[in-house]
């Protein structure tokens, strides 16, 4: 199951922009490998600083990007 889960098939207008307001899960049985933990700096076997440094400032580049202002 996704950390997210956006079920509907609607669209959400934010900023003046349309944005899927879906995320597709893969199908049934589908490998799913990230390899790369942002969070958890626990896990010495998954976790990779640099990366997930780098992928935590461009998440949050996108949710600046595609969130109002004050969300």
């Amino acid at each position: 199951m996704p950390i997210i889960e956006l079920t509907s098939t609607d669209t959400t207008t934010t900023g003046g922009r349309t944005l899927p307001a879906h995320l597709a899960e893969p199908s049934p049985g589908a490998p799913v490998r990230g390899g790369l933990v942002l969070i958890e700096d626990t896990n010495p076997h998954a976790y990779r600083a640099e990366p997930a440094a780098d992928s935590w400032q461009r998440a949050l580049a996108f949710l600046d990007e595609h969130l109002p202002n004050g969300s």
